[in-house]
């Protein structure tokens, strides 16, 4: 007798025991699986060899997750003491899933609705510019029409099954859609700004009349997913005004959590909301910008959340990314606009008095808005001197990419002329870069302007070779803060490809959505026409960031470490 999985027989013994261990019971069956995990909200199951598997979840209130299988999703209604049975088959999923459970009516309302959000989705994947180019009138029309598509068929499921619903999920379902569409409203100026080019506001419409259609300070909102998207454009929007009109937060650093930390304190009566909030924007700070100067806004966070839970979180996060920067060389670079920018030099402890060896410069990512030297702090494994740079961003120092790219060309300079002192061989300095950092570092090579005018031009800015990982090289249009978009196509590498550009390392990911690879194609044909080393490798499969993703960011460091044998910077 063939003895039955273990998956299969904890999901037998689960349903048999279910109400005195658990409140809620998701189970089902994955036929002709591809892949052996699917997704609940946060939470992720197994699928055994048969398809199997199951969910055990604690809930005191209804709840609305989202599924995720593959590509597929759709959204699950749980209630307290629910048991649900699911089945599907691959690759038909909306066609083949079914229900069991006495909320079986609504789980199959809700792939109905899925699936014409996906048609929704197709829409904008594939007339987005168009989309987005419309005239006024035209979007607020267009909005409204995508808007009924959902609302209509929820508003007859409502009518129709009015008596069986929870309440709570008929508000769901009516703020969840509604949400959705506003925040297309609230977006409109910026998009239509990004694809037009031309400045933009509202005229015949109040962006606040939209927060004034549901309660801000209700606390059941966050248990809405949409309602997050929609808070984060509102807030924004809200953000950009305070740095417009607000003179004390322009040329300030940390002026954008500066100015959340004021418009979320303002904005919202219920603690609950608010504390999710600063927690929410503090955390996310510290995440992508780091910790340099917030010893105020994290004082004020402190003064003003009441959640002990939150606090803590964020306290501890705080002084263990304070830790991190302890312990290495930090030496300021340059000075501008009342901002110092540093330099985090990591020079190996077993080096000579007066050795000088190769350096890795890193410039990171952040698609000239967000990022921190923090993402590439530590020793190099080579023995290379390593350094990770600041450069100022958009939305903490409230420039646009020429400044960065000056930022970029100082810092090069200043190593070579500094280079002594730190034990740098001026003659082998690489510059590695992800995304919009990779793209600084095309700049400091081969463009010829945006120097700063009180540098010495005779010391090289150009690295001796560069490393580029997940590049931009053409950023017309990418960077919507920007007024004369013209002025991007001027910083793009593939507009400026010269002979005698130092050699480079090309790398890229074949399914980068993010950035085509056919830029990174492009990019690498003109440097080779130009007679330059453009070595090319590609990462078949890889998404924009594969440096955090194995078995890419092996396959990629392979590849840096050939190409940096290939220069004679590594003898094995």
């Amino acid at each position: 007798m063939k003895t039955l999985p273990l998956l299969l027989l904890i999901n037998l013994f689960v349903i048999q025991n279910s109400y005195s261990q658990n409140n809620v019971v998701i189970n089902g069956i994955a036929k002709k699986h591809s892949i052996n995990e699917i997704q609940l909200g946060k939470f992720s199951s197994k699928i055994d060899s048969l398809g199997n598997f199951v969910f055990l979840l604690n809930i005191s209130e209804p709840v609305v997750y989202t599924l995720k299988y593959n590509r597929n999703e759709t959204e699950l209604f749980v209630q307290p003491n629910d048991t649900i049975r699911i089945v599907f088959s691959e690759p038909d999923f909306y066609e083949t899933i079914l229900f069991k459970g006495k909320t079986a009516f609504i789980q199959q309302f809700l792939v109905d609705i899925a699936t014409t959000g996906v048609q929704i989705d197709n829409y904008f994947n594939t007339k987005w510019n168009e989309f987005s180019s419309l005239s006024e009138d035209k979007y607020f029309e267009k909005v409204n029409e995508l808007r009924g598509q959902l609302v209509n068929p929820i508003e007859k499921f409502i009518k129709e099954n009015q008596n069986r619903l929870n309440p709570w999920f008929i508000k769901y379902c009516r703020l969840s859609v509604n949400f959705g569409f506003d925040r297309l409203i609230y977006i409109y100026p910026s998009i239509y700004y990004d694809y037009v080019s031309l400045e933009y506001q509202l005229s015949f419409r109040d962006r606040y009349k939209y927060n004034e259609e549901f309660n801000q300070n209700d606390k059941d909102l966050l248990r809405i997913e949409n309602y997050y998207r929609l808070m984060k454009s509102i807030l924004r929007l809200k953000v950009i005004e305070s740095i417009v009109y607000d003179k004390s937060l322009r040329n300030s650093d940390n002026q954008w959590i500066t100015a959340y930390q004021k418009s979320i304190i303002k904005s919202f009566r219920n603690e609950t909301i608010r504390d999710y909030w600063l927690h929410y924007y503090l955390n996310d700070h510290i995440d992508n910008f780091g910790v340099k100067n917030l010893d105020k806004i994290v004082e004020e966070f402190n003064n003003y959340c009441t959640n002990k839970v939150y606090r803590k979180e964020i306290n501890d996060y705080y002084q263990a990314e304070l830790t991190k920067r302890q312990g290495h060389l930090i030496k300021t670079y340059k000075e501008i606009d009342g901002f110092k920018l540093d330099a985090h030099i990591f020079i190996p402890k077993d080096i000579e008095a007066y050795e000088k060896r190769p350096a890795i410069v890193y410039f990171h990512g952040g698609g000239f808005s967000s990022g921190k030297p923090d993402w590439h702090f530590g020793y190099n494994k080579d023995g290379f001197i390593s350094i990770a740079v600041e450069y100022r961003i958009y939305d903490r120092h409230g420039v646009m990419p020429f400044e960065e790219i000056s930022d970029a060309k100082s810092f090069i300079r200043w190593l070579r002329k500094n280079a002594n002192e730190f034990h740098v061989d001026e003659n082998k300095i690489i510059a590695s870069g992800n995304s919009a950092g990779a793209a600084l570092i095309i700049t400091t090579a081969l463009l010829d302007s945006l120097d700063e005018p009180y540098e010495d031009l005779t010391i090289s800015s150009k690295p001796n070779a560069m490393i580029l990982n997940a590049s931009g090289y053409d950023q017309t249009n990418k960077f919507g803060p920007v007024k004369d978009k013209s002025s991007l196509a001027k910083i793009s590498g593939i507009n400026i490809v010269k002979p005698n550009a130092p050699p480079c390392l090309v790398i890229h990911g074949s399914n980068d959505r993010g950035i085509p690879i056919k830029e990174a194609e492009t990019f690498v044909t003109k440097m080779r026409a130009a007679g330059n080393i453009c070595e090319f490798k590609v990462l078949e499969g890889a998404g924009h960031v594969p440096w955090l993703r194995p078995p890419y960011s092996i396959e990629a460091s392979k590849a840096r470490k050939d190409f940096l044998k290939q220069l004679g910077y590594i003898n094995e």
